[in-house]
């Protein structure tokens, strides 16, 4: 949709729209994702206004006000993974049965759940400051369009989670 959105979001055949490049003395040497974005403008087809800004433009240094976005997306990305986190270490607390002592016929034998949790621990930790900043560098390399759907979609993410594991979970705690 980003890339071709006379393709995807009209339903275009590429002879349409090889039509109305040449109606519009639109420059098809350039990749074909500026090509139909610029004769979606020019055509008045897609309107990728959104508060002022051009959704189908990159954010730049130019700019400065669209790098914003990104900046919002690796944000919301890192409290998103963060919120998650916080309420899976509590639900895993809460659901942990009491620690019995286990059965080893081998000294040497060591317990699964040891070595694997740390491992895991040590994963999640390394996902949540990784994903972020590449969700930066994605949301700027290509249209704005894409960081303003990350933003929307995380901060529903965090809505959805603090609803359903704030609110709710107190909600049932309290009627079992």
């Amino acid at each position: 949709v980003l890339y071709r959105p006379l393709t995807y979001m009209l339903h275009m055949a590429d002879s349409k729209v090889w039509d109305l490049a040449c109606q519009f003395a639109v420059d098809t040497s350039k990749s074909n994702t500026m090509a139909q974005i610029e004769i979606a403008e020019k055509a008045n087809l897609i309107n990728f206004d959104f508060l002022g800004l051009n959704l189908a433009n990159n954010p730049s240094f130019k700019f400065w006000w669209t790098l914003a976005i990104p900046v919002l997306a690796g944000v919301t990305t890192y409290l998103a993974s963060k919120m998650t986190q916080l309420i899976n270490k509590k639900d895993s607390k809460k659901n942990e049965p009491e620690k019995k002592p286990q059965r080893i016929l081998n000294p040497e034998q060591k317990t699964p759940s040891a070595g694997s949790g740390a491992n895991a621990e040590s994963m999640n930790k390394t996902m949540t400051m990784i994903m972020p900043l590449f969700t930066v560098w994605i949301t700027y390399t290509l249209p704005m369009a894409l960081g303003v759907y990350w933003i929307v979609s995380n901060v529903f993410s965090i809505g959805q989670t603090v609803l359903l594991n704030g609110y709710y979970s107190q909600k049932l705690g309290s009627e079992i």
